[in-house]
């Protein structure tokens, strides 16, 4: 079901129609120019966008996470596949809307922490152990795996959780 973004009332057939021939009409503009820049989306979007929380700054959302939009906008812009420059039109209760993936480098430093504070749970974990009888660790190869195939699978799954879960940006 569509709703009408202000009063959250159902569209009817008709009006959801008109909405998305309005919405391939943008498309079909932005298909057309030469010159395809994060600029020139802007521009469409400020001409054409029913949009209040971004229809006088082309469009641009920024700071998007995970969970922070609708589903179907959540989909599209953390899609391990997307890539900087991409457009596509994306349906959601609020009718049809032509998304434009601008990245965002901002989030960049999150790989980083997370990285930092796996490395120092695993040094955290490694001097406990040595701190409770170094000589046995040291000489007990057995024990220096366990900590290898621990710290191992703590990065796995950092890795893993960063591949699913990709910060980014987007304008729509």
């Amino acid at each position: 079901m569509t709703v009408d973004s202000s009063s959250g009332e159902a569209l009817s057939e008709d009006e959801v129609k008109e909405k998305k021939a309005k919405a391939d009409e943008v498309l079909a503009q932005w298909e057309a120019l030469e010159d395809k820049t994060e600029e020139a989306f802007g521009n469409l979007a400020d001409e054409n966008s029913e949009d209040t929380g971004s229809n006088t700054n082309g469009g641009l959302y920024e700071n998007v996470t995970p969970g922070m939009m609708v589903d179907s906008f959540d989909k599209w812009i953390f899609d391990k596949s997307r890539k900087e420059g991409d457009v596509e039109m994306i349906e959601s209760e609020y009718g049809y809307h032509i998304m434009y993936y601008v990245g965002n480098p901002n989030y960049a430093y999150r790989n980083t922490i997370r990285t930092e504070n796996t490395q120092n749970d695993y040094s955290s974990w490694l001097e406990e152990e040595l701190g409770k009888d170094s000589s046995k660790v040291t000489e007990n190869a057995a024990g220096l795996e366990k900590g290898y195939k621990r710290a191992a699978q703590r990065i796995e799954t950092t890795v893993q959780y960063l591949q699913q879960n990709a910060s980014t940006s987007a304008a729509g």
